[in-house]
């Protein structure tokens, strides 16, 4: 039998990671980088963006390593995605499930089409029974 002590502490865990997955400043910062500059479809127009996590760390006057933690967990929420080529990002994608800028037609194709990029919705959370 599972005691009230050992429930509390399966809570006050469960918590904890929700609280992980809320957006801080950086984290905010670093998508509407991107949402700033969102060609349609959804594609981040790369020619009017930094390549490097580093460069836009700098052009957001905020830390590397904060910036670095922010990509990954936009990642981990599949709030972005993204491929690099060493450093350098090569192409970032904005869920359309978050934002979408284009016509409804090709929003419906590309949401079938991005489904391995995308499996699951932003901000999914599974809940574990204690």
């Amino acid at each position: 039998m599972v005691s009230n002590e050992d429930t509390l502490k399966a809570m006050e865990k469960e918590i904890k990671n929700l609280k992980s997955r809320l957006l801080n400043n950086t984290d905010n910062a670093v998508l509407y980088y991107f949402i700033e500059h969102i060609d349609y479809n959804n594609k981040v127009d790369m020619d009017k963006v930094r390549k490097t996590q580093t460069s836009i760390a700098n052009e957001l006057c905020l830390d590397n390593a904060e910036v670095s933690r922010a990509f990954k967990k936009l990642k981990e929420l599949n709030i972005i995605n993204f491929t690099k080529s060493g450093h350098a990002l090569e192409k970032v994608l904005v869920s359309p499930f978050i934002i979408w800028r284009g016509k409804a037609k090709d929003h419906y194709d590309l949401m079938r089409e991005l489904k391995e990029e995308f499996a699951d919705r932003p901000f999914e959370v599974k809940l574990r029974v204690a």
